[in-house]
């Protein structure tokens, strides 16, 4: 049953994306499905920073690059696992190939005071947070 329920589901992704779905759908069925590389990456605040984490396995800091555009955090980069044309593979889940990944950052973060790391296929980018401003309250005297 479970194949035949997966043959019926490629079946209705084909029919509603005729060009494709964003992994792509293979008709051989000892590959399955084909995946891209997209990174998992984590956004959050701690209080004092904005942090991003990204789980970047197999990529090299020379095949990575960072950006900010118009508050938008932009991770690029390409991912190449070895392997051999010659080989016939059973099972190939690893994908590899050019990747990119965008976030929204918040409008608490710093842009001009900002920190990465990159260690054991982790990047981790630290953003100060903007200092919150404090309420002055004036008061106004009408005349």
């Amino acid at each position: 049953m479970g194949t035949r329920f997966l043959s019926y589901g490629q079946n209705v992704l084909r029919r509603l994306f005729p060009e494709g779905v964003e992994y792509g759908i293979s008709d051989d069925p000892m590959k399955g499905m084909t995946l891209e590389f997209v990174p998992k990456v984590d956004l959050y605040d701690s209080g004092t920073k904005i942090i991003v984490e990204a789980d970047l396995p197999g990529v090299s800091s020379k095949d990575l690059r960072v950006k900010v555009i118009n508050g938008d955090l932009y991770i690029e980069g390409e991912r190449e696992i070895e392997g051999n044309e010659e080989f016939v593979y059973s099972c190939c889940e690893r994908p590899s190939g050019l990747f990119s990944r965008q976030l929204k950052l918040p409008d608490s973060a710093d842009l001009t005071r900002v920190k990465s790391q990159f260690k054991n296929g982790v990047l981790r980018i630290e953003f100060d947070k903007k200092p919150t401003p404090s309420r002055n309250e004036i008061e106004i005297k009408i005349q």
